[in-house]
């Protein structure tokens, strides 16, 4: 009988298992960052990062542009004013970053260290009711939770595997890393769950959301999107469902087309779209997503012998296929197009990792916990790895998580007494990087991807601490740099900043 004391107490259990997972989830991948802090020394301070620090620095320039004010933001690590970009993601940041400036010295990091944590406890439960659109079994959806949000491969046997170095591949590390790819996966699952419920106007809205914030996402959705829609219709020769998912889908495409439009008529932000980041070798893929994805092949052989209940199995048979094509279509940042595909590798192994720890009747925590361990060892490798670099004051991409005190009082001279507008900061390579994200102001060079020709401006640079001709309206050289035809404006220990004579 429904609605009985059985069924309250089943449901209960459910949500109790949801909240415990989203909470543990959220704490894991906040840890590298606790210790971080916690192993601040006198005089020196967290950035905040622990791995990729480059790409966090240009979500930082992104949300300090908009936290004061503006509603676009601009390419700030180069001397041109191009790279235009609308992001509501951002713009969202830039108010919460606005209000957190009144407690904390960087608000942008801040903010995005607030929306990584809220993210993560959301994400759970986002895949938990898309699964349940695929699997009826309720044992079958958590263990599929468990292997979408801890799934790693054998990179800690080999280390080109992508869920080594690739965070967009493995929901743990996105998580653990990077907010946008956290909130991408979220509308990812939205649109998508929407699209197969037969509700494509909703999917329409988060697809706009999707294509502006993380635009190369919308290609795999898209395909997913039109092979459900082909589908359908040889099905079902329902010509009126099959136009209305054509007119949400090119509707929820426009924010991917004003981007597409912005690539075309702006070189700066086409020159750092063209930035080549190819995908590995298949085998380095497929070894990344390792005992999950032999469990998907496990409940794919079960599913055709007809031994396991898996509805719509074709979506998630079309996504492991299409989501290894994707990723080789001949484009500059081709890899990017693995976000994702931990979902159908999830859907598929939760049921067989279901039925093979079925037996541990009496201990099925042990189990779940053990299970969590074995999928979830590069993960655990990669952050202990991030950790004990933070020790020696290094991170997985060469720059340093901790400066200086002399570093954050070169940044707030320049953020006092440089323009917004008119000013271009030359700076050493750590302080180029952090500049426009701490202060909202250009550089010469900064960012291996973000500034055109980044070597030859990085040399330009070491010429200029040899005296050599100084680029941009204001430098920041070493204290014991030879003399440039320049005139010293302010001085540190280790920094003298100069304006060419």
């Amino acid at each position: 009988m429904k609605g009985g004391p059985a069924e309250k107490g089943y449901s209960m259990f459910k949500n109790r298992f949801l909240l415990f997972t989203a909470v543990f989830f959220a704490a894991a991948v906040s840890l590298p960052y606790i210790w971080g802090m916690m192993m601040s020394a006198p005089g020196w301070h967290f950035t905040g990062f622990t791995r990729n620090i480059d790409d966090m620095a240009v979500y930082m320039s992104w949300v300090t542009q908009n936290a004061s004010g503006g509603p676009v933001t601009y390419n700030l690590f180069q001397p041109d004013r191009g790279g235009l970009q609308f992001n509501v993601y951002t713009i969202a940041l830039g108010l919460l970053a606005r209000a957190l400036a009144r407690v904390c010295s960087v608000p942008s990091a801040a903010a995005l260290h607030a929306a990584r944590a809220v993210q993560a406890f959301f994400l759970p439960f986002a895949f938990y009711s898309f699964s349940g659109f695929f699997l009826k079994k309720e044992s079958f959806r958590k263990w599929a939770l468990l292997v979408f949000l801890f799934g790693s491969g054998f990179g800690f046997l080999c280390p080109a595997s992508v869920d080594r170095w690739q965070p967009e591949a493995i929901t743990f590390m996105s998580a653990y890393l990077n907010p946008l790819f956290t909130v991408s996966l979220i509308l990812m699952l939205l649109c998508l769950k929407n699209v197969f419920s037969g509700k494509p106007f909703f999917g329409a809205v988060f697809l706009l959301l999707l294509g502006n914030i993380h635009t190369y996402d919308v290609v795999i959705v898209a395909a997913l999107w039109g092979g459900y829609a082909v589908r359908e219709l040889v099905r079902s020769k329902d010509l009126r469902a099959f136009g209305a998912n054509l007119a949400w889908g090119l509707f929820g495409s426009l924010s991917t087309l004003f981007n597409l439009y912005l690539y075309l008529r702006d070189p700066i932000y086409k020159s750092r779209v063209d930035t080549v980041i190819s995908s590995p070798e298949p085998w380095y893929v497929l070894t990344g997503f390792g005992l999950p994805l032999l469990l998907a092949f496990a409940s794919l052989y079960m599913y055709r012998k007809g031994t396991l209940d898996i509805r719509k199995i074709w979506i998630a048979v079309f996504w492991l296929v299409a989501g290894l094509a994707v990723i080789y279509i001949p484009f500059s940042q081709q890899r990017k197009f693995i976000m994702g595909y931990m979902i159908p590798v999830a859907l598929l192994a939760g049921p067989a990792a279901a039925i093979l720890f079925s037996r541990a009747k009496n201990a099925k925590r042990i189990a779940a916990a053990a299970f969590v361990a074995l999928i979830a060892v590069t993960n655990i490798a990669n952050m202990g790895q991030d950790m004990s670099l933070l020790l020696s004051n290094q991170t997985a991409a060469r720059f340093c998580p901790y400066i200086s005190g002399e570093d954050t009082e070169i940044m707030e001279w320049v953020k006092k007494n440089t323009s917004l507008c008119c000013d271009v900061i030359t700076a050493p390579p750590q302080l180029a990087l952090l500049i426009p994200g701490y202060t909202g102001r250009r550089v010469y060079y900064g960012h291996w991807s973000e500034t055109p020709e980044y070597n030859k401006k990085l040399k330009e640079y070491m010429e200029m601490c040899r005296g050599g001709r100084l680029a941009g309206s204001v430098a920041i050289l070493p204290a014991d740099a030879e003399n440039a035809p320049a005139h010293t404006i302010y001085k540190t220990q280790s920094y003298k900043i100069v304006l060419p004579e």
